[in-house]
């Protein structure tokens, strides 16, 4: 599958996490980062967004 979109889910879940008060948003922007690098995703999303 294409990584941009398995890494556009991943950060719909971490929102999700966030809004649930499971993980600080730190924590989830962190996750993002390490898991696009993993992935290599290069979708650009805009900060205020996520």
């Amino acid at each position: 599958m294409n990584p941009n979109i398995n890494y556009i889910g991943i950060l719909n879940l971490l929102r999700q996490l966030v809004e649930r008060g499971t993980i600080t948003a730190a924590e989830s922007k962190k996750i993002a980062r390490h898991i696009a690098i993993k992935t290599g995703a290069n979708i650009v999303i805009p900060a205020a967004s996520f």
